[in-house]
């Protein structure tokens, strides 16, 4: 007896299946489509009286009272510990010996500006201004990054993570919460404390610049490496 097979109409069928379960993310389609395809030959293996949508509810009922929750929470879970190691080994290879160098002036510039004399006794406003300027550029530019992503017809959740940086204006908003900690205890009146600051600053917005325009100038790159099938789509 020849083998039944899911045919490509039903796989049509199992996407829009699955987005109408509020699945949005290409990525996520194709990995839910392609377990309950084999889950439905599974079954024709067993019961080849059986129907497709008899099958197909048999399926989804094994996922639960929520349904493709769990697979969604897992697959974002692991796309977020991904997108974290991108932004690591970005990191990395931008520490050349020239830019630490750059990196290392900055800091010290900086200590060297906030520890002058006209400076000293407003330092404290200063760099909550500095950390709410660059919060606001943030803000700024996610709004232009979501725009492109809004345009593209197929969401990936790799692709939706390198374009949305709330969670690095949540990054950006801690430091003015140590900040007030800091003054009240009063360690920004000390060398290494105003340092330590002054690193802060300068580390922060390397790390803006790469979430926000160079690992998203590579996002075809990385998403056609880490989906194979990125490329069939666009």
């Amino acid at each position: 007896m020849e083998k039944r097979l899911v045919n490509q109409n039903q796989i049509e069928t199992l996407h829009s299946f699955v987005r109408s379960h509020y699945v949005e993310h290409l990525d996520v389609q194709i990995e839910l489509v392609d377990h309950l395809a084999q889950g439905i030959e599974a079954q024709w293996n067993g019961y080849p009286e059986r129907s497709f949508e008899q099958c197909l509810e048999i399926e989804f009922k094994k996922f639960g009272v929520f349904g493709f929750m769990e697979v969604v929470e897992k697959k974002t879970a692991a796309m977020n510990k991904r997108y974290r190691r991108l932004l690591w080994r970005y990191t990395n290879e931008w520490f050349s010996i020239p830019n630490i160098i750059l990196v290392m002036g900055a800091i010290f510039l900086l200590y060297i500006v906030l520890g002058s004399e006209i400076l000293n006794a407003i330092k404290f406003e200063i760099l909550v201004g500095l950390f709410m300027v660059l919060a606001s550029v943030a803000l700024i530019r996610t709004f232009h990054l979501k725009k492109q992503l809004n345009n593209k017809p197929k969401k990936w959740l790799l692709e939706e993570l390198i374009f949305n940086l709330g969670a690095y204006l949540q990054v950006i908003l801690l430091p003015i919460h140590l900040l007030n900690f800091n003054n009240s205890l009063g360690l920004l009146d000390t060398n290494w404390g105003l340092l330590l600051w002054s690193a802060l600053v300068v580390v922060s917005v390397l790390l803006y610049i790469l979430s926000a325009y160079i690992i998203p100038a590579k996002a075809e790159e990385l998403l056609a490496e880490v989906y194979p099938e990125y490329k069939l789509v666009y």
